[in-house]
């Protein structure tokens, strides 16, 4: 397990728990080479895109999959200021896909 891991799933549960509804934006391809489905997860309530909420606060890191890239700026300038002020996995970890923690 990833440091951090728990945390960051205990957070998502929070904002998204078990049976809630999600809306799914697909970018420009919608699987990856894996067979994996790509797609921008937002709250189906109100609207909160999820992984720009998780990067804010630190629960997760920036990942991205070209050619999906639609919103790759806003989420790199969220990851970069979570780091700079030391939020989350950026104080707890040092960094992101760190192993251990948790």
């Amino acid at each position: 397990m990833e440091c951090y891991g728990p945390e960051a799933s205990a957070h998502l549960s929070q904002l998204i728990p078990a049976g809630s509804e999600v809306r799914l934006e697909r970018d420009r391809e919608s699987r990856d080479v894996y067979g994996r489905l790509l797609a921008y997860v937002y709250r189906a309530s109100d609207g909160l895109f999820l992984e720009l909420e998780m990067l804010q606060a630190g629960f997760a890191g920036p990942l991205a999959i070209a050619p999906n890239t639609t919103h790759r700026a806003e989420l790199d300038h969220a990851a970069d200021r979570a780091r700079a002020d030391g939020r989350g996995l950026w104080a707890a970890c040092g960094g992101f896909h760190v192993p251990g923690g948790g």
